[in-house]
Formats: structure tokens, C-alpha cells, sequence
């Protein structure tokens, strides 16, 4: 087979910063390139946050319509991409729900082989009803099952064909190196956001209804009630900007509460955070949450939401897990704990020994493809 080989990824929207964004831009930065090249699909107009690295990369962009907004035009863009395109044998498709299952029809019409990989564990309303709908057909479907965890992977999937079939883990993985905690960064940057001095919560994420920021702002509304030198640093975009930042205003919070953007320097960013909260309703993993961990930062998340084999063996200052079933005020007490100085562990050996190595996944992933075209 000819070299490189071109793995054709399908998005369920675009390449911007988000959780499968940041997996996938991981994997495909150290992949080797000389055996593999990565292709996207997304569903957007505008350019994304990855596309000019992508490009620089060697990859390609192709954009096809939404199938959920226009499905005859995002069917007939999709046959006409993978009619021109006859170099592709196999296609990543990564799904948040069941409607994936079109991609996966349109693409074994075109002889493509088809990987399915899950990234969530539930979704809204409207979704869901359309999930429940299609899940069985999907599961009945796909061939090649993956997913980032057992609790995503029984979000996409009937239970009955995963026995019936294997599934393979990915773990999400991050260069733990990168992120290992240094003073003079967390100085510098938080001299450069304007945060010096103060207590800071952080969190990175896509700002869209399912991450909770909603509720966030709520916590630390609470923790400005008792602290009034905290700060709470959102970094990231998403559909609830507006809608978050007209909250903030009517709380009279928008001189605590920093809404920084996209950064292609997290690592760096969350040098500068004290406390990482992630209040989500739903998680296949949470790699923000990995990468906070690797910097040694406390950090709090979703009971039985958020995958517990997230959590990072850390003696000092572990993860904790708190129900969504509880106030803002009882996060916020449980949060107001560590506005002290504690010791930022180095967590990188942590992280390599539980499994989410970017090296070792690497050559999993690898292996799966090669597998799959029977080489």
C-alpha cells in the first residue's frame, strides 16, 4: 500500500479547541508521518482553530454540510467527496451520539473501511431522543468499535454488541512533560493575565451547554461572596459566550471573572490557575481535566458523570469528585479549602504509569489501522 497512508477523519462539527479537537491535534502532531497522514471532515464555514497547523501539517480540510441543519445536501456533499477521493480505505468517524450512524452508511457505500470511535456519555434532550432512535442500528453497524472509556463507549453502543464485539480503548493522552509545573511560568503568566496575587479558578473547556459553565459561574459566585480576591479564568470559546458573559454582568462579576479565549498555550495558562473546576453534565473523558492533573493543580469535576478512571494518584491534592445534585455553595466551601499554598507534585511518571502516555497510544493507534487494512 502506498506511503503515506491517509486515515479520512470525520468531526461531529469543526477542528476549533474542544476535547476530541485536542486529542486528535495530540495524536496527530508526533504520529509518523511517513507511515500515516491525517484528513478531516468538519461542518463548518468559518476556519478553525487548527486548520493552518493542520495544513502546515500535510493534512487537508474538507467541509461538507450538517447533516442535522440540511440532510440532502450534507448526504450529496459527502458522495461527492469520497467519489474524488478514492485514496481513502478508512474512515474515523468520531461521535458524540448516534447520528454518526449517516457517516458510517454514506462511507461503506464508497468501500471505506469504518471506525467509530465514541467521545461522550450523554447529550441534551433533543439529541438524546434522536440518540436512542439510531443507537441500535449504529451498534449493529459498526465493525471497528473505539472509544475514550468504557462509560462513553456504552453511551454509543447497545451493551449487547459490545460483548459481542471487541472495543478498543484510546485513552486520550497528553505529552505529561509539557505540563510538569514550573514557577517562573506560573509567575510570568499570571503577571501577563493580570492575576497576581489573587486565588484563582480556572477552567479550560469548549463554552457550550453541556460543560456547566452556567453553574460555574454560580460556584464562584459564591466563593466572591466569602474571597473577594478570586478570579475565575474561563479559557475557550463556544456557543454560551454571550450568554455566559450576560450572566456575569448581571451578577456584577465581570471584573472577577476573565473570559481569555482560545490559547495554543494551555500548558502554559494553567500554571497560573489555583483550583480547576469542572462542574460538566456529561464527559466521555475530560482530557482538560488530565492536563490540569499533570500540572499538579487541585482540581473538582462531576460525580458519576466524569469517568473515575480519570483521577491521577496524587497524595497532596487529588481530584475530587462532587454531585451536580449539590449547591454552588457547597462546591464553593469545598473549593474556598485550597486558597493556600500547596505543593504542585510532579505528576508526569503518574500519568505515563495509568496509561495516558501520548507515546505508548501512539503506537496503539498505529497498530489498530494497519490491523484494520490487514498489514
Amino acid at each position: 500500500m502506498e506511503r503515506p497512508i491517509r486515515i479520512l477523519h470525520c468531526l461531529p462539527g469543526d477542528m476549533n479547541q474542544g476535547g476530541i479537537e485536542n486529542f486528535l491535534m495530540n495524536i496527530y502532531r508526533v504520529i509518523d508521518k511517513n507511515l500515516f497522514q491525517f484528513d478531516f471532515i468538519i461542518h463548518s464555514k468559518e476556519e478553525s482553530f487548527y486548520e493552518k497547523e493542520i495544513k502546515q501539517l500535510g493534512g487537508r480540510v474538507y467541509r461538507v454540510a450538517q447533516k442535522s441543519k440540511n440532510y440532502k445536501l450534507y448526504e450529496k456533499d459527502m458522495n461527492k467527496l469520497l467519489s474524488e477521493h478514492k485514496e481513502y480505505k478508512i474512515i474515523h468517524i468520531h461521535a458524540t451520539y448516534a447520528i454518526s450512524i449517516f457517516d458510517e452508511i454514506i462511507a461503506k457505500k464508497h468501500g471505506l473501511k469504518v471506525i467509530v470511535h465514541a467521545h461522550s456519555s450523554n447529550d441534551i434532550l433533543k439529541r438524546k431522543l434522536i440518540h436512542f432512535a439510531l443507537k441500535r442500528k449504529l451498534s449493529k453497524e459498526t465493525q471497528y468499535k473505539f472509544a475514550c472509556s468504557l462509560k462513553a463507549a456504552e453511551w454509543l453502543f447497545t451493551k449487547k454488541s459490545l460483548r459481542k464485539n471487541s472495543l478498543t480503548i484510546i485513552n486520550n493522552s497528553i505529552d505529561s512533560k509539557k505540563f510538569v509545573y514550573n514557577l517562573d511560568t506560573r509567575n510570568s503568566e499570571r503577571k501577563s493575565i493580570g492575576v497576581e496575587g489573587k486565588f484563582v479558578i480556572g477552567i479550560v473547556s469548549r463554552l457550550s451547554y453541556l460543560k456547566n459553565i452556567n453553574f460555574l459561574i454560580d460556584i464562584f459566585n459564591e466563593i466572591y461572596k466569602v474571597n473577594k480576591n478570586s478570579v475565575l479564568l474561563i479559557v475557550g470559546e463556544g456557543p454560551e459566550k454571550e450568554n455566559l458573559q450576560n450572566k456575569v454582568i448581571k451578577k456584577g462579576l465581570e471584573h472577577n471573572v476573565i473570559f481569555y479565549g482560545k490559547s495554543n498555550a494551555v500548558h502554559r495558562v494553567l500554571q497560573a490557575i489555583d483550583v480547576f473546576v469542572m462542574p460538566s453534565k456529561c464527559e466521555g473523558f475530560g482530557i482538560s481535566l488530565l492536563e490540569a492533573q499533570a500540572a499538579g493543580i487541585k482540581c473538582f469535576t462531576s460525580k458519576n458523570v466524569v469517568p473515575n478512571e480519570i483521577k491521577i494518584k496524587n497524595i497532596e491534592n487529588e481530584l475530587e469528585f462532587i454531585s451536580l445534585r449539590r449547591s454552588s455553595k457547597f462546591w464553593a466551601k469545598k473549593i474556598l479549602k485550597w486558597n493556600i499554598e500547596y505543593k504542585r507534585n510532579e505528576m508526569s511518571n503518574k500519568i505515563i504509569e495509568a496509561g495516558y502516555d501520548l507515546n505508548k497510544n501512539i503506537s496503539k493507534i498505529q497498530d489498530k489501522y494497519m490491523e484494520i487494512l490487514g498489514e
